[in-house]
């Protein structure tokens, strides 16, 4: 195994263990919002977003790791995938809308709000800076953050095809 494939590695374990926090987080905010009576508070909503988030980036980079070697200093989630081949862009873009079109949430986002755009592109640069942004969510400048857990998982199954083709 190569040093940047361990790296890889490395970094797609820790996303995965992000992912999987945000998990467990968003089906503590599902109880809390099943057992309400009215209005609640929702404690680990903001956590949730920052670890999905930040597992959308982990396995951006593990990805741009193994098709080019290098990872690059930044939290830009748009930049990261911008950075990545053709082919996997295609692949995850592909994949994303899937998951978004079979997705509960983002049909009930979509009624609630028609306009709203399922591309990658486009979700990209809204959510692009959500790990920086909720991170600080206390300052009021917390973003949308839609489509988050299906980027996670499109990511995951191309690192899943490409490393299944070595």
């Amino acid at each position: 195994m190569t040093k940047a494939e361990a790296n890889a590695e490395r970094i797609f374990k820790t996303a995965a263990h992000f992912a999987a926090s945000a998990s467990l987080l968003d089906a503590e905010c599902a109880r809390l919002l099943s057992a309400a009576q009215g209005p609640v508070d929702l404690p680990f909503l903001i956590p949730a977003r920052v670890c999905i988030a930040f597992s959308v980036e982990l396995y951006l980079k593990c990805l741009g790791l193994l098709e080019t070697g290098t990872v690059p200093r930044t939290h830009s989630l748009k930049v990261l995938y911008s950075r990545l081949s053709t082919t996997s862009r295609a692949a995850i873009a592909q994949r994303f809308e899937e998951l978004m079109g079979a997705s509960p949430s983002a049909q009930a986002m979509k009624a609630k709000f028609p306009d709203v755009s399922f591309a990658i592109d486009d979700v990209l640069a809204i959510v692009s800076t959500v790990f920086e942004e909720w991170r600080y969510a206390y300052e009021d400048q917390a973003g949308s953050a839609y489509g988050l857990r299906e980027l996670s998982e499109a990511v995951r199954e191309r690192i899943d095809d490409v490393q299944a083709a070595v």
